[in-house]
């Protein structure tokens, strides 16, 4: 995508909707979910602007952005939408008016118009019980879907991000594994602590299976994805497959598996419940759960040990 010319929205389009949109697509052109995500969320601002009779982008000033977000205010006052939602919605703004104008000039803190998000789990990840995983699996087996049905499993095993389990080398993880009883993730990983230091993952016996299951699956190729299929439209047919049957088998995303791996390691390493699991209770000793904490920061990719309360709760004692 670039520019289409004309004066309005700084060449990106006639209306401030498809000027957003054309603008990501132009910056996000090897991401296209961060890209469908930032749409969907322009979408609520360009809906502001239309009722406030904006089409164009250069009449938007600060003041203009300001009661957008007192309107967000309000809805999160009223219950309408949540904290998360609506700092998300505010941080697309500022990501479309600074590639739009090209400067960051119209800059508004999410924090500080709707207020501090917290990521802490309080709900319990389903998927806990493996067999659910492995039924659901069986299911896409059954359907032709063998390498879409061990995304999931890999990402339940392993804790891998969806994208980390499509681009796993499972050849070369199965070698390692059966020589080190580990498995090292280098490919697919996100930015901070994952993206510049290899993640060292145990592997007991059942991900020893999983691992040859894969391994077979994946053939003489480097990967699960399908030699000349572009990675996102795998990772699209591995959302269909999974969501297809995780209602049935009571589960719910791939990423809630994460938490599932999470939620055992925690417990492996305390010999206690985490706090999502304990009813938001901190029944291990303080130690220990710092160490728990650390551990599972590192093995999940991240670089900060309270991102890890996104995955096994805060508790109190």
């Amino acid at each position: 995508m670039k520019k289409v010319g004309g004066k309005a929205n700084y060449g990106w389009g006639s209306k401030a909707g498809y000027a957003g949109a054309n603008v990501l697509k132009n910056y996000y052109q090897d991401s296209p979910a961060t890209c469908h995500s930032h749409i969907d969320r322009w979408k609520v601002f360009d809906s502001f602007l239309r009722n406030c009779e904006i089409r164009d982008t250069q009449r938007v000033s600060r003041e203009t952005i300001i009661d957008f977000a007192e309107l967000l205010q309000e809805d999160i006052i009223n219950g309408e939408k949540s904290i998360s939602y609506t700092s998300n919605i505010l941080s697309t703004t500022n990501v479309v008016l600074r590639l739009l104008r090209e400067d960051n000039s119209m800059f508004l803190s999410p924090t500080l118009y709707c207020g501090k998000r917290d990521r802490s789990r309080t709900e319990p990840p389903k998927g806990l019980n493996r067999s659910d995983v492995t039924s659901a699996a069986t299911e896409l087996n059954k359907q032709g879907n063998t390498r879409q049905a061990l995304i999931p499993e890999l990402a339940r095993e392993f804790g891998l991000r969806k994208k980390e389990a499509c681009l796993l080398n499972n050849q070369q993880a199965l070698t390692e594994a059966e020589q080190l009883q580990t498995i090292t993730v280098t490919m697919g990983t996100k930015g901070g602590r994952g993206r510049n230091i290899p993640r060292i993952i145990s592997v007991d016996k059942f991900g020893l299976d999983l691992l040859r299951r894969a391994a077979f699956a994946q053939g003489d190729w480097r990967c699960l994805v399908p030699q000349g299929l572009p990675l996102y439209k795998f990772m699209a047919s591995v959302n269909d497959c999974w969501t297809s049957v995780r209602d049935t088998y009571d589960l719910s995303t791939i990423k809630d598996l994460r938490s599932c791996y999470a939620c055992d390691l925690y417990q492996s390493i305390t010999h206690c419940p985490p706090p999502v699991l304990a009813n938001g209770l901190l029944l291990a000793e303080s130690d220990k759960h710092v160490e728990a904490l650390s551990t599972i920061a590192t093995a999940l990719g991240h670089g900060r040990k309270q991102v890890v309360y996104a995955y096994v709760g805060r508790g109190k004692k």
